[in-house]
């Protein structure tokens, strides 16, 4: 990361400026679907499409939404909006009951909007993958058009929601997704021009989706995957399409924060990314949930249907997606050893003269090494989180670090042990893996 860092500032920022807000509002508007799959979201997809509308800095965009049959609740929302706002909203309906999966309702969008380009004489220029709790950053659109025509495929930051410090599991997504977004995302991109869709705030030129369709008989969308975004990055790159960015696009703007010392409410001008903003889960046992589906589709279906296939580099990054299948239960066992040992040393400490702690690891042995240089790596890894949660969130979020990561790795445990089992019901049974989705949460105008 810190080499790519030093390159694009020596080299690349020294001879490109960057990019500015007056150029990308000077290049003329061309007309852009975004593809919002709703399933049980009666409660916040009026919201997201009222708010979007409200607050977006461009003018030629549909938002297409699909309902399944047997959602009636989210079907009268999603009427509604279309009665209100019905050249800007479409409705598109998923053949099958619902739940089905995320890809299920993609393709049933992306032939809804096929037939929409025939029936009012007009050709998108590109898609853009939205869900509905979804706070869009108003010049989303403005970014998305003035760099289609170069890249297929556009992923722009997705960042969490501010909640109470308090709110462990729901602010743990917080940083979480500041070193993904910050530091994993811009390294991928760097070492194998793939860049892994994030689901949401994810642009595909039309040609692309198109091109999908044509040839897998209308189903651009992996259905036999939880993680369709993720694996289309790939399909893409083996089909010889053009550059997958990720951008990372600095906008000043004025926000109101609460001062450290006084407590007061102040306007402060900050320089902040263009991202798509968002509530994720604050309820444990829909954390991991969720977080079992990502393990479900990155790591198991991943190895299954996209094989090792690449260079060193995108082996690589397969390996550290895929180790997830097995690195919280390490992770738990360390803590267990931990807190066994604190017991121990309380127990000394109150006078228990008993108490005799083996030397686990000879010091000179190659074992004892090992432990130093995993320790002093552990170190390393707490301080680029703290880093980039710190240039992100600010400083007061760089105190909650640890314990986040001591609460997320928990929640690892609970989600990889559910995909295992989900994973094996799934061998043993043939039975298709169901689409666990998350109830989601909207707030309008974001922070």
């Amino acid at each position: 990361f810190w080499m790519h860092e030093l390159y694009r500032r020596v080299f690349i920022r020294s001879k490109y400026p960057p990019l500015s807000v007056e150029q990308i509002l000077e290049k003329p508007q061309t007309y852009m679907a975004v593809m919002t799959p709703a399933w049980k979201e009666y409660d916040v997809i009026a919201g997201m499409i009222e708010n979007t509308l409200a607050t977006m800095n461009y003018d030629k965009f549909i938002i297409f939404v699909v309902v399944y049959q047997n959602d009636s609740e989210t079907s009268a929302e999603v009427d509604r909006m279309v009665r209100k706002y019905p050249d800007r909203v479409c409705r598109a309906t998923v053949l099958n009951d619902g739940p089905t999966c995320k890809a299920d309702c993609l393709n049933s969008i992306a032939q809804r909007i096929f037939q929409y380009e025939i029936d009012n004489n007009i050709e998108f220029a590109g898609m853009i993958l939205h869900d509905s709790e979804d706070v869009i950053h108003p010049l989303e659109f403005r970014l998305f058009n003035y760099l289609n025509g170069r890249n297929d495929l556009i992923q722009l930051p997705v960042f969490s929601l501010p909640r109470k410090w308090y709110e462990f599991i729901g602010d743990g997504y917080g940083d979480d997704f500041s070193e993904w977004c910050l530091k994993e995302m811009v390294v991928r991109e760097s070492l194998t021009n793939v860049v892994p869709g994030c689901g949401v705030a994810t642009f595909y030129a039309r040609f692309v989706i198109k091109k999908l369709s044509d040839l897998n008989g209308g189903v651009p969308f992996n259905t036999s995957t939880l993680t369709e975004d993720y694996d289309l990055s790939f399909r893409l790159r083996t089909m010889g399409c053009r550059k997958q960015i990720f951008v990372r696009f600095e906008i000043a703007e004025t926000i109101s924060r609460t001062n450290f010392f006084s407590g007061k409410l102040e306007d402060k001008q900050v320089t902040r990314l263009a991202a798509v903003r968002e509530y994720f889960p604050n309820n444990f046992r829909a954390a991991y949930r969720q977080r079992a589906r990502w393990v479900l589709g990155v790591a198991f279906q991943g190895w299954q249907q996209l094989g090792w296939k690449g260079n060193w580099a995108r082996k690589y990054l397969f390996f550290r997606d895929r180790k997830s299948v097995i690195s919280p239960f390490v992770s738990l066992l360390g803590y267990i050893l931990l807190l066994n040992i604190l017991l121990l040393f309380a127990i000394q400490w109150s006078g228990g003269n008993f108490v005799r702690f083996p030397e686990l690891a000879v010091r000179d042995s190659w074992v004892y090494e090992i432990v130093i240089i995993n320790f002093y790596l552990f170190l390393n890894r707490v301080a680029h989180r703290m880093f980039f949660v710190w240039k992100l969130r600010g400083f007061r979020a760089v105190a909650l670090v640890l314990p986040h990561m001591v609460v997320g790795n928990v929640i690892n445990f609970f989600a990889v042990s559910r995909a295992w089992k989900l994973f094996i019901v799934h061998l043993w049974t043939g039975k298709k893996i169901g689409w666990d989705k998350t109830a989601h949460s909207f707030i309008a105008g974001g922070e």
